[in-house]
């Protein structure tokens, strides 16, 4: 990943951590459906990759309660913001980079929530990530899925336009895909609420709409969908791999 981009997805993370609480409700969701399904017992290390300002950190902290915890996030503004909700001796916090992850010991459990889209290579990562993983230990992640906001994609197609929103991959391990149906105000809310939440960067090389383009693909949208889009999230799950 050029470097460029990804110091601009620091910086959008950074910039949007105060709205985002308010506008990531779409997370919020994932990150408790995730929390679900993570192991009941068994768990006393655990490594949160993208901790946002807390959203799934919240589930962790009840579910095991008393057992360590490092949880990062790239973005130091992020970081402190979920700190500061949860200030609890058995937490170590740090700023990193979950696609070269500075860590020595080994985790019972890693998990991501809505993170994974923003990594170059996401099966590198996750080959990486399983030498962190004890015996018998598992990765458990969310990251959204190819027909996310197909209503939006549609829309610029038929107008010709380009799409700026970065390509959703399928990485190994899924056991599920969800697609939730969010009906937003009108196409500018979704917009909105997007880069609200810091994930409104666009993919590389992507040359920008002029404002009467970003016009006539809201209109289109809110004609077609009525403010209906549509979120295709994917929850995997890796464990760790058997003794050779």
């Amino acid at each position: 990943m050029s470097l460029k981009w990804k110091k601009n997805v620091i910086s959008n993370f950074d910039k949007k951590s105060a709205s985002y609480d308010k506008n990531c409700f779409i997370q919020k969701r994932i990150a408790k459906n995730l929390a679900n399904d993570l192991p009941k017992s068994g768990v006393y290390d655990v490594l949160e990759i993208g901790c946002g300002t807390g959203n799934l950190t919240e589930h962790l902290l009840e579910r095991y309660k008393g057992q360590n915890f490092l949880i990062t996030d790239i973005s130091s503004a992020m970081v402190s913001r979920a700190q500061k909700k949860f200030p609890h001796d058995n937490i170590k916090w740090q700023v990193m980079d979950g696609e070269n992850p500075n860590i020595s010991q080994k985790y019972d459990l890693i998990v991501a929530n809505m993170v994974f889209q923003w990594f170059e290579d996401i099966n590198t990562t996750l080959e990486m990530l399983k030498k962190k993983l004890k015996p018998n230990g598992s990765i458990f992640y969310t990251t959204p899925g190819h027909e996310s906001f197909i209503e939006w994609k549609e829309s610029l197609k038929k107008l010709n336009l380009p799409i700026g929103i970065i390509e959703f991959s399928m990485p190994e391990g899924i056991y599920i895909q969800e697609r939730i149906n969010h009906k937003y105000e009108n196409a500018l809310d979704f917009l909105k609420s997007i880069k609200d939440v810091g994930a409104g960067l666009a993919k590389k090389n992507y040359a920008a709409m002029s404002p009467a383009d970003i016009k006539k693909a809201c209109d289109l949208l809110d004609k077609n969908y009525n403010g209906n889009i549509t979120w295709h999230i994917l929850y995997g799950k890796i464990s760790a791999p058997e003794k050779e």
